[in-house]
């Protein structure tokens, strides 16, 4: 993932921020997983729910898992016969409502495995958020 200074320098505020700000996320997350893969494959994806109760937008604006050298934010879109996956520097969760990721949608694309992801065990993972911080999850990977 390439990360320009502006970027880098906003996610470090924000983290910095959130490091010292009282954790009364309005911010909550459901029904998370990691895809199981084959041992040799290299990639892999996490899927779940984001729900906001505040009445103002957030953005997930990066992930990070240890598993991963990179966590992505993508879109997959099908496109006639062709399925597309679109990296997205952002993801909206609306005011008052959800975001979900799934298969064939949003997901978060984890990118350099660096260890053989087992049925039933977990990962741990972050994500940052422009208005509710880092948000720490254990996911676990599921075969499906």
């Amino acid at each position: 993932m390439k990360l320009d200074l502006k970027r880098a320098v906003a996610l470090a505020i924000i983290v910095q921020t959130n490091l010292f700000a009282h954790s009364d996320s309005s911010i909550t997350t459901e029904n998370f997983w990691v895809r199981l893969v084959p041992p040799s494959s290299k990639v892999s994806a996490i899927f779940g729910e984001i729900h906001n109760s505040s009445s103002k937008d957030d953005f997930l604006l990066a992930a990070s898992c240890e598993v991963s050298k990179t966590a992505q934010l993508h879109l997959s879109k099908k496109e006639g016969s062709v399925s597309k996956m679109i990296h997205q520097d952002t993801l909206k969760i609306p005011a008052k409502s959800s975001l979900i990721l799934k298969k064939g949608s949003y997901h978060v694309m984890l990118m350099g495995l660096k260890r053989q992801l087992s049925e039933s065990g977990q990962i741990s993972c972050s994500l940052s958020f422009q208005e509710a911080g880092l948000i720490y999850l254990k996911i676990p990977v599921k075969k499906q």
